[in-house]
């Protein structure tokens, strides 16, 4: 049997807090098509469990491991107040094969890829119950889980919710007594020039450095940086570093997937950039023939009288009409995957994000104030965006019928009576769907049968 090869390489992470999915989601988006990282640790997502599905669906290149800080609320019944919380890690699927779950709570994640545990984090903040006592075990599990796995380094980034550098401080004192403890060095220690404010919050004019990147192997780490995407809807910075990792294989087991093993993606044509002209003369003329040839045996008389031909004639035509087709729209019109392209997204929201990064990039240059025409229109240009993209995701969700039955239900719950019934029937009545319409009916009825006041949906 041979023995196993050991191999050195790359492996770029992302610690982000997204401050929400919807607010996060362009930076971790745009950070996929630009750096391509292997690995995010994403802390505040604010999504249900019903919903984690988002990440799947919108990141189809990476898999994704995490919970929702929302489960017992949405056991007790309807959701009242802001969403919060959650941690998920998205791991690119190249990496599945060394890739192991070791635990996954609501404030942190931990995953072994290769030979290293990547922990994800989200401490309490200040004002939190038990602030420290939840800090503390949560820092004693991450370290009884590397004593589990001994021969693995160690590599924590996340949203720490404490400037560390803050010595006065006692809650920031038990962080820096563990990492002392433990022989944890800090990222932003091996390269200095990314001790800078991870935090910023406009309105209250107020930022601070409190994510951070910690490792029990700091000749590991080759580059570590905070990014400052010119498209960022969250009031926190990415983090991005570069770690060696190794891992072994033997020689029926590689890293990558193996090459016969196609995986199947559903096309998307994007005839907004069709070249539609050259597309209607290409399929006229050769659309044309299969016309003539079906107009010949329309026209004699074996075709009325011989259901064999009659099926031949319509299997042949429906081969050549599809042939011409697939070869003009592979010719004129190009294609991205399902998933490539949002739903939502259109040529407004383009023009919008283009002066949202032209208006962030003038504020950088002119030295990032606080107030003044230059702050004023790059926030104007971020809210513009925002208000649009929020507008299109739900004009787009309220297509569906389930989405329908949602948003009645939830009003049903919220205002029970007349009220309330008139304005569920005419939300239905705008999707125009009798068996919507029929189904909600009976829903209100039941509900009201049953005297049932409050219901949960998920």
């Amino acid at each position: 049997m041979a023995a196993p090869h050991v191999n050195r390489s790359l492996l770029k992470a992302v610690s982000f807090n997204m401050h929400g999915f919807h607010q996060g989601f362009s930076v971790v988006d745009d950070l996929i098509k630009e750096l391509n990282p292997d690995l995010f640790l994403l802390q505040e997502h604010w999504l249900t469990p019903s919903n984690l599905y988002y990440f799947d669906t919108n990141f189809v290149n990476y898999f994704s491991v995490g919970s929702s800080a929302m489960s017992k609320c949405v056991g007790q019944g309807m959701l009242r107040g802001r969403p919060f919380g959650g941690t998920i890690v998205l791991i690119k699927k190249e990496l599945r094969r060394v890739t192991q779950t070791v635990h996954c709570d609501e404030r942190y994640v931990i995953v072994k890829v290769a030979n290293y545990l990547f922990v994800n984090v989200y401490l309490p903040c200040v004002g939190t119950a038990d602030r420290t006592v939840i800090s503390d075990d949560i820092l004693t599990d991450i370290w009884a889980w590397r004593e589990h796995y001994s021969n693995c380094q160690l590599f924590i980034a996340g949203d720490f919710n404490v400037c560390l550098d803050n010595n006065s401080d006692v809650y920031s004192s038990n962080i820096n007594d563990f990492l002392l403890r433990y022989s944890m060095s800090r990222c932003d220690d091996l390269f200095p020039q990314a001790k800078v404010a991870t935090y910023a919050n406009a309105a209250l004019n107020h930022q601070s450095q409190i994510d951070y990147a910690v490792t029990s192997s700091s000749e590991d780490v080759v580059n570590f940086e905070v990014l400052d995407p010119d498209l960022n809807f969250s009031d926190h910075l990415p983090l991005l570093a570069t770690v060696v990792i190794n891992y072994s294989f033997d020689n029926n087991r590689h890293l990558l997937p193996h090459s016969g093993s196609k995986r199947f993606t559903q096309r998307q044509l994007r005839w907004d950039y069709a070249d539609r002209i050259s597309y209607y003369n290409y399929t006229g003329v050769h659309l044309s023939p299969v016309l003539d040839k079906l107009n010949d045996l329309t026209g004699s008389n074996n075709f009325s009288s011989n259901d064999y031909i009659l099926g031949e004639v319509i299997d042949t035509a429906y081969e050549d009409i599809i042939s011409v087709l697939q070869s003009a729209s592979s010719l004129y019109v190009p294609f991205r995957s399902k998933n490539f392209l949002k739903f939502w997204w259109n040529e407004e929201l383009r023009s919008l994000k283009e002066a949202s990064v032209e208006s962030n990039q003038m504020w950088k240059a002119a030295g990032k104030p606080r107030q003044g025409p230059i702050f004023t229109k790059r926030q104007s240009a971020a809210c513009n965006i925002v208000n649009v993209l929020e507008k299109n995701k739900n004009l787009a969700l309220l297509r569906t019928p389930m989405t329908y039955m949602k948003l009645c239900l939830t009003r049903t719950a919220q205002r029970f009576g007349s009220v309330g019934v008139l304005n569920l029937i005419l939300v239905v009545n705008a999707q125009k769907s009798k068996v919507v319409l029929i189904a909600v009916l009976l829903l209100i009825n039941l509900l009201i049968t049953l005297e049932i006041r409050s219901i949960t949906i998920i």
